[in-house]
């Protein structure tokens, strides 16, 4: 009986301890893998452009409205309407025939005078070398010889200047283009009368290429753009026409204007672009596109950021002992779905899942990725 006591009491203090290990044992696994199973990824930096759209209007880089310069009867038309002309070729011919004819007689005056000129000349130097032999001579009439001398360069001089402008107005007879461009509908016809410098144009000659693009943005966006960009003029920018065709060109910033308009607070900036195709005329709506380029950028996946109560943007960073803690990250442009970021600790994971129930200072598990 006795003996029987003893070994059931043993099995007994067997079973104890038995029970007790396997429950260590137990506890200890189910102590380690209590810890939350996130999944971190480290950010790497990249560059990012922007491309930034701003509606706009074309317009033509040179337009001039040609006026006749003299008064005359139209006597022909040289060009065709709506056709390309070259600068210096010639629109319209006036009657000439009283111009050539005070040109004639301009220079017959300026020959008279050169004449005259001439015959002072020697009257002049006859009494010069008469005075340096000392031999007696009128001192008036010495001065006499030297003044209609000098009356008679001036009246050259003036001649000449009076064939120059009758030769002027006579070239003024042809009308020529002052620049190359696409020429509009004529104003008038063969037989016209025509005033010098009148109010309405005879026609109107439109430069396209290259063709300029206005654009207008606030005070605001000019001095954000202004301090990614830097230097405008001579910027490379694209275009977007006729809805959403790309146009292949690449264009250039000319300039910006220097004050804000003071009733819309408004910055206006041009561009140029080379029209070879004549694809764009003046006045159509168009989008100007700046490509905006930051370099080292850190993309955050917005679905993973919250905001606290301050409003301070954070996301759950992971350091080097798997320690989890908020993070700031300082951003205020998105591109695609992810926050950019310029700045951020360069020992630190992100955690992307599992961070719903997560406090500062857990310590986590990373799962491991599936090959």
């Amino acid at each position: 009986m006795k003996k029987t006591l003893i070994i059931a009491v043993s099995i007994a203090v067997v079973t104890v301890f038995i029970f007790r290990d396997k429950l260590f044992s137990s506890s200890k696994g189910a102590g380690q893998h209590s810890l939350p199973v996130v999944s971190a990824l480290e950010l790497q930096t990249t560059d990012v452009i922007i491309s930034k759209e701003l509606p706009g209007r074309t317009t033509a880089s040179q337009i001039a409205e040609i006026r006749p310069q003299v008064t005359g009867i139209i006597t022909k038309r040289f060009f065709k309407e709506g056709s390309y002309v070259k600068e210096g070729e010639q629109l319209y011919q006036i009657d000439s025939a009283s111009y050539e004819a005070s040109y004639v007689s301009k220079l017959a005056r300026l020959s008279e005078a050169m004449a005259n000129k001439k015959t002072a000349q020697a009257k002049k130097e006859r009494f010069d070398r008469i005075s340096k032999k000392n031999t007696v001579i009128s001192k008036v009439q010495h001065e006499e010889a030297n003044l209609k001398y000098e009356q008679a360069v001036a009246q050259v001089k003036v001649a000449a200047a009076e064939v120059e402008q009758a030769k002027i107005l006579l070239g003024y007879t042809k009308v020529n283009a002052p620049i190359s461009g696409y020429i509009g509908k004529s104003s008038v016809t063969k037989g016209a009368l025509v005033t010098a410098n009148q109010n309405s144009e005879l026609a109107t000659i439109t430069e396209l290429n290259p063709i300029l693009v206005d654009v207008t943005l606030s005070s605001n966006e000019f001095a954000n753009l202004k301090s990614i960009l830097g230097e405008l003029e001579n910027f490379p920018v694209s275009l977007i026409y006729n809805n959403d065709t790309i146009y292949l060109s690449k264009g250039k910033l000319l300039f910006h204007e220097v004050n804000v308009d003071k009733s819309t607070s408004s910055v206006q900036l041009r561009a140029m672009f080379p029209n070879d195709e004549n694809l764009l005329f003046p006045g159509m709506f168009v989008r100007l596109v700046i490509d905006e380029k930051y370099d080292g950028i850190y993309l955050v996946p917005q679905n993973i950021t919250w905001r606290d109560e301050k409003g301070s943007l954070l996301v759950w960073g992971l350091d080097e002992n798997n320690i989890a803690n908020p993070v700031n990250i300082d951003s205020e442009k998105i591109f695609g779905d992810s926050w950019m970021v310029k700045d951020f600790p360069s020992n630190v994971k992100i955690i992307t899942e599992n961070f719903m129930h997560l406090k500062p200072g857990s310590k986590v598990t990373i799962k491991e990725k599936k090959e």
